[in-house]
């Protein structure tokens, strides 16, 4: 996940050809093992998520697997 702080980010697919332009106050994702190319004059707040889990609620605690 990245946010972009000033400036603009070009973004191409690389399998599927699509362009995006992503300008101050944007906030992108990706999916693990896009093929992608990234250009232009910007600064980026960029963070990894952690892997997705599952849990079960119960009362007092969560069941994480």
């Amino acid at each position: 996940i990245a946010l972009i702080l000033e400036g603009e980010m070009k973004l191409e697919d690389i399998e599927t050809g699509q362009k995006y332009s992503l300008k101050k106050g944007d906030v992108v994702m990706w999916n693990k093992g896009l093929k992608a190319r990234i250009g232009g004059h910007f600064k980026a707040f960029g963070v990894g998520t952690p892997a997705i889990r599952k849990f079960e609620g119960t009362e007092c605690f969560y069941v994480w697997e």
